[in-house]
């Protein structure tokens, strides 16, 4: 078993200190003096310890745990002659013939057995002081002694975990948030290195899970922890690197910048990661993790303000992030990600239907304009023009184009392989469009939005036995999700299994009351009852508590055979730019207009012909 730098130092400080108590903190400030950990770094150092020496905490013979004292080393330590005075190597130490239960590691540590309370305080010192010399012994002994390869796993994968509020105030939590997205962000743009995305890893920030169960949920092979906080005008990011396989403590630093500078910090973390993970960088890699610019402290408040705000996705908090952005841009014209955050709020409030799409798909285009004018190496504005070419200028090819930019310079951005899918299945091309929505999941393993988007590619795809595993699958991670039960009802009902999709259905309408009227017309089209659905849909269409969403009308109107009226919808949900649009060329719903010449001038006036 390969021991670890920081691990190997606290064995040599409790050998110098040996048959004494030492305590967590003194542990830490001395192998530790430089950066903060946490006490589980240090006790994954004790437990990496006991691995290699075979020692059992139950019954110890080298390190004893003292109850809310720290630790002690209770092995018998002679200072080692020979190998000091050169008459044997690392090899011969090792290889000397020991009795059962013991072991020679080198001149720091005799045969380990319980202490005769004889070793003196003036022994742990000379120990000490030959530690400079012993330390190269010990590292190759030991190894050698647990039988073990020496060498790191290679890692492929990898999950940065929610960093930690320190600043001891809970308002800057989002702070953090944004600390992380940004180190997530920056990783992501090594093309070799799979990155977990935001949205899986934030599910893991009040986790007490171990970290090898977290790994494999996230199918990642590493995992970055730490904290954040700001003193004064300053920003202290702490970061360490743990081997999600077999919880080993790889790395960790303490790195520290004035708060105009902090884009310069996230890159210098991002950047010690990335090379303590791959010994070299490419020069177009250097150059991704190198360039920053300093940037006004209360312009990046508002940009990370706006991002926490983004996240939650609802009309409200995309409102108030629209509002941050644009104060952040107020405050510094020149603040590339502020645009680019500006760019997917207007996207997304026009693609859900909250605001007048053709106001925010014009600013939305005019932001990411300026954003890529600014940083052109910069994925996110290209995917933001890519979804304005698609559901709003209906310019198919150029939103490819824009979504496969935007995935040669961040292969990890997940909402770019997502955004291609949808374009992808719009165009009917099914296969090309679930190995996209796929790479989205992978990037995101966790989170409900990939996950239900592959499964309504699969529905869309007429895969019904599939999407139904899917579903199945991904709820069992979120049974409280309506989309993905919706998803389950139509795959039920395309596959004939009408018992299983009403009871589906009925699990709906009990969790989504706001859309009440919309789901008892499709479960009686679902029942075949298409008398009561005729009936519940005219009622549906004379209510004056809110407008007829035009989509549900168009479908409800094809399944019941009502063509000329579904016709009249489409034309309206055309008129309104409705998203749902975009896969009118692959919805099942329309099937029976298919042959109708009115469906084909349709598609085509979509660009879909």
């Amino acid at each position: 078993m390969h021991i670890e730098p920081k691990a190997m130092q606290v064995l040599v400080y409790l050998a110098s200190c040996a048959d004494e108590v030492v305590s967590k903190k003194t542990l830490k400030k001395q192998v530790w003096s430089d950066t903060y950990v946490t006490d589980d770094v240090l006790v994954r150092c004790i437990s990496e310890l006991r691995k290699a020496l075979e020692d059992d905490p139950r019954n110890p013979r080298v390190i004893q745990t003292i109850p809310r004292g720290g630790y002690r080393l209770i092995a018998n330590v002679v200072p080692g002659t020979q190998a000091a005075k050169g008459e044997s190597s690392p090899t011969d130490t090792v290889d000397q013939k020991e009795p059962a239960g013991s072991v020679v590691v080198g001149p720091i540590l005799g045969p380990l057995r319980r202490p005769r309370n004889r070793f003196s305080r003036h022994a742990g010192l000379m120990v000490f002081v030959g530690v400079s010399l012993s330390l190269m012994i010990l590292f190759w002994a030991l190894p050698r002694f647990a039988g073990s390869d020496t060498t790191r796993s290679e890692i492929n994968s990898i999950a940065v975990l929610p960093l930690k509020n320190f600043s001891g105030d809970p308002e800057q939590d989002y702070f953090a948030d944004a600390m992380t997205e940004a180190l997530i962000s920056d990783l992501a743009c090594l093309g070799t290195l799979q990155v977990a995305s935001r949205t899986s890893v934030m599910a893991y920030k009040a986790s007490s899970l171990p970290i090898s169960t977290i790994a494999q949920q996230l199918k990642v092979d590493a995992l970055i922890e730490g904290s954040v906080m700001p003193i004064g005008q300053r920003v202290r990011i702490t970061a360490q690197l743990i081997d999600g396989r077999t919880d080993r403590h790889l790395w960790s630093a303490t790195y520290e910048r004035e708060y105009k500078d902090i884009l310069f910090l996230q890159k210098e973390v991002a950047r010690a990661i990335a090379e303590e993970i791959r010994s070299t960088l490419t020069p177009e890699e250097q150059q991704k993790l190198a360039k920053a610019e300093p940037v006004d402290p209360e312009a990046f408040q508002s940009y990370i303000k706006g991002r926490f705000f983004w996240n939650q996705r609802s009309r409200e908090s995309l409102l108030r992030a629209a509002d941050f952005f644009e104060e952040s841009v107020r405050i510094a014209p020149r603040f590339a990600l502020a645009y680019s955050g500006l760019a997917d709020t207007y996207n997304l409030l026009a693609h859900y239907g909250f605001r007048d799409p053709d106001e925010c798909y014009s600013k939305a285009k005019t932001a990411a304009r300026k954003a890529v004018e600014l940083d052109p190496s910069a994925a996110e504005p290209y995917a933001s023009l890519a979804l304005v070419s698609m559901s709003y200028e209906r310019d198919w090819k150029a939103a490819e184009d824009g979504f496969r930019k935007s995935i040669r310079l961040d292969p990890g951005y997940s909402t770019s392989h997502h955004w291609l899918a949808l374009c992808l299945i719009g165009q009917g091309r099914t296969e090309e469009a679930i190995s996209e929505a796929e790479r989205a999941r992978e990037l995101d393993p966790v989170s409900l939005t990939p996950n239900t988007f592959l499964a309504q590619c699969l529905l869309l795809a007429r895969r019904y036995d599939q999407a139904e595993r899917k579903c199945l699958e991904t709820l069992e991670l979120y049974p409280d999700s309506p989309a993905l039960r919706l998803i389950l009802t139509e795959s039920y009902w395309r596959q004939g299994k009408t018992k299983e999709a009403l009871a589906e259905i009925g699990k709906v309408i009990k969790s989504k009351s706001e859309e009440r009227e919309q789901l008892a017309i499709t479960r009686a089209l679902i029942a075949g009852d298409r008398a009561r659905a005729a009936s519940l849909f005219q009622a549906y269409l004379n209510s004056s508590n809110k407008a007829a969403a035009p989509m549900f009308c168009a479908q409800t109107h094809a399944l019941l055979g009502e063509y000329d009226a579904a016709f009249q919808c489409l034309e309206e949900a055309y008129e309104a730019r409705d998203s749902s649009l975009l896969i009118v060329k692959v919805d099942p719903a329309f099937d029976g207009l298919r042959q109708d010449p009115r469906f084909a001038r349709l598609t085509a006036r979509l660009g879909l012909g």
